[in-house]
């Protein structure tokens, strides 16, 4: 099942008509907490490529966990209300223990054990060092040169 809350919002409807449909066929092959293992052979019976995926992700629908390939779709609980007596709780607990619900919605949990990242290491300028300033030396040998170029 799937809610109108989620699939008429204008977030929803707004993706890849292919990102929109990988999450519908996402949707129908998660266990009972939202986890998925299938989405590699979804995605290639669908003839969706990575970036489909990759928007899922990048809108907030779904996390990947790419160390287990393992998908969970983030509004699993919005779009499914399972009775108690035909719940089965999922094998993937490492990973359920990484997230916590909230108003029906998956949400990564932060802690030592898995920190954001605290260092922009794309950035590739160079900070100035306010301990110690540069000093530049005069350069003897530079002067020597140009003043022997001067006399041949």
């Amino acid at each position: 099942m799937f809610s109108n809350s989620i699939i008429d919002s204008d977030d929803f409807m707004t993706l890849s008509n292919d990102a929109q449909l990988l999450y519908f066929y996402l949707g129908m092959a998660t266990d009972d907490d939202g986890f998925t293992k299938k989405y590699r052979t979804t995605m290639r019976a669908l003839g969706i490529n990575e970036n489909a995926l990759k928007e899922l992700e990048k809108c907030g629908f779904i996390y990947i966990f790419e160390e287990k390939n393992l998908v969970l779709i983030r509004d699993f609980k919005i779009n499914n209300d399972l009775k108690n007596d035909r719940y089965h709780e999922t094998i993937y607990q490492e990973e359920f223990k990484r997230i916590e619900e909230k108003d029906k919605r998956y949400f990564l949990i932060k802690n030592e054990m898995y920190p954001e990242c605290i260092q922009d290491v794309s950035r590739m300028d160079t900070e100035h060092n306010i301990t110690k300033h540069n000093q530049t030396k005069s350069n003897k040998d530079n002067n020597n040169i140009s003043n022997n170029k001067s006399i041949s």
